[in-house]
């Protein structure tokens, strides 16, 4: 891109050059009268003509530098915002001081999951369900509101979202992973979110998901092994 400014600039620059010594040179060029015309006014044709020339070119350099600007300013917004997606995504990890042995863990990681999707997102209300593919039941679910809003999640059955039934006013982000049999649903009241928010939450999701696994394989080992 850099290049591709840099040609137009020196292009620009020798057109000017050029269109500078025809200029000062059109009075020595022109020395008498063409046809009915005067001398005076072929000259002044001509510069009318080059000066007219002369602004074209640097309304084309000026307008091309615009837009490579632009695009450049549009890159630095670009790699800020991928930045700040990345300390948001590590945060999740950091604020999780241990990984969940028992039910008390797993529901603290999903208070804390879900105050992050509610911080991304301004939503009355968010839900998490993890279900279990083969059998279609709830494995776990976890909601918060905020002040009086009602959560309306008796309205939303789990065939729907494996089914991946579009819901009404409400945007469904699932976890990604394809060969495991549980699937993590995020639940939130809005139409439409942006991408980086979706971003963001998906990767809650994801990270729901691997916390679910981890708790689920802990405490089937230590009930197993009480048995």
């Amino acid at each position: 891109m850099n290049l591709k400014i840099k040609t137009i600039k020196n292009l620009y620059l020798s057109i000017l050059t050029i269109l500078f010594i025809l200029i000062f040179m059109t009075p020595y060029l022109i020395r008498e009268g063409i046809s009915v015309f005067s001398e005076e006014l072929i000259e002044a044709a001509a510069l009318i003509f080059l000066s007219a020339a002369g602004y074209l070119a640097h309304s084309f350099y000026q307008k091309e530098l615009k837009s490579h600007q632009q695009k450049l300013e549009e890159a630095f917004n670009y790699i800020g915002a991928i930045n700040v997606q990345i300390g948001q995504i590590k945060a999740v990890f950091d604020d999780v001081p241990k990984y969940p042995e028992n039910k008390n863990d797993l529901k603290d990681i999903l208070k804390g999951l879900i105050d992050k999707v509610l911080g991304i997102v301004n939503a009355d209300w968010t839900l998490f369900r993890v279900i279990e593919i083969s059998s279609g039941r709830t494995l776990t679910e976890y909601s918060r509101a905020r002040g009086k809003a009602v959560l309306l999640k008796h309205e939303i059955s789990n065939k729907d979202l494996l089914d991946d039934v579009s819901l009404d006013n409400c945007t469904v982000i699932k976890s990604r992973q394809k060969n495991l049999d549980i699937k993590v649903y995020c639940v939130i009241p809005v139409k439409s979110i942006s991408k980086n928010q979706k971003i963001l939450i998906k990767a809650i999701v994801n990270d729901l998901g691997m916390f679910y696994l981890i708790f689920s394989s802990v405490y089937y080992q230590k009930n197993h092994k009480k048995k």
